[in-house]
């Protein structure tokens, strides 16, 4: 008999209670709504005043040229990525606690910790080296499926590059059976994955080389609540700050350029939300704050995207 949703759910440890977890994203005096920054009876220059406190550029940006190529990131990126990712994930309540992992000085991390045991981050994006194999699947779903299988609990999360280059599904598993969890890493195309616990009074995070179980880098860890969902294309983003269009309507290129910020803005919008525009209800443009629907564009990922494997680059012109 296939194991149920919920006796594969990884259980909280006894006694945790996420409503005390530090705020992450604590109040900023002075924040507005995106109501209020939508509201055309607004004084304009009480709006100029706000949009020049806390616009933040145009948050990450990817190549817009046309024909981009996918390129391997060195492997030192990719380990690194494993020890500087936030992750982000939901428990169920009234309200609801969104959950942040993310990095930290040994001297800023925190011994609060969720689960009983450690537990593996894994991804579930593969390298575009192995693009053959992974076409077609669905990795989370085959994930865990595979960890309920071997009678390892786990729960679904997102991880997000710290420089929100990228976004990934990832799953959290119980780091109880290393071979269990190593294997099952291989079988679903992951080169790396990092183990958190704690230890010492502060957490700790490995990141273990599949191929050979090899702990190759160590870093430490903080966790708190997200109590309001700051601007996912701004790295280290804070109430309030709001990202503005990349591009325009002039010409070809910054066509292609808005074209593509937009839609990287609706996947990072679908992934981890934003109060600050309301998940995309408005868009600051040329200064003006530009009224739309709520992801209206499409939140599926393109082929050949960035990930903690590889990045786009725009191909070289042969001269002449």
């Amino acid at each position: 008999m296939f194991p149920s949703l919920t006796a594969s759910l990884l259980p909280l440890a006894e006694g945790f209670n996420p409503r005390r977890l530090p705020d992450l994203t604590p109040p900023v005096a002075g924040v507005r709504s995106w109501e209020w920054l939508a509201d055309r009876s607004v004084e304009p220059e009480h709006k100029q005043a706000y949009l020049e406190q806390f616009r933040r550029g145009f948050g990450t940006v990817d190549p817009f040229e046309r024909g981009l190529l996918v390129e391997p990131l060195p492997r030192t990126d990719v380990v690194d990525s494993h020890l500087t990712q936030d992750i982000v994930w939901e428990l169920a309540g009234a309200p609801p606690v969104t959950v942040g992992l993310g990095a930290a000085a040994e001297a800023e991390s925190t011994d609060s910790w969720p689960f009983s045991v450690p537990v593996a981050v894994i991804g579930t994006v593969a390298p575009s080296r192995t693009s053959v194999s992974a076409l077609g699947r669905n990795i989370r779903e085959e994930l865990t499926a595979h960890l309920a299988e071997q009678g390892i609990r786990w729960r679904t999360a997102t991880a997000v590059d710290a420089g929100r280059r990228w976004h990934e599904p990832v799953v959290i598993a119980e780091h109880v059976e290393e071979s269990k969890v190593r294997s099952a890493a291989r079988l679903h195309l992951q080169p790396f994955y990092s183990v958190w616990r704690v230890e010492g009074g502060v957490t700790i995070v490995d990141v273990v080389e599949v191929a050979t179980g090899d702990v190759v880098a160590r870093g430490h860890g903080r966790i708190g609540q997200l109590v309001t969902s700051t601007c996912p294309m701004i790295p280290g983003s804070r109430c309030g700050d709001l990202c503005r269009a990349y591009g325009g309507p002039w010409t070809s290129s910054a066509i292609h350029a808005m074209a593509r910020w937009e839609k990287k803005r609706a996947r990072m919008i679908d992934a981890l939300g934003c109060d600050t525009c309301g998940d995309g209800a408005i868009t600051l443009f040329a200064g003006k704050v530009i009224s739309g629907g709520r992801r209206t564009l499409s939140a599926a990922p393109e082929p050949g995207r960035q990930s903690r494997h590889d990045r786009l680059v725009a191909p070289e012109v042969e001269p002449g």
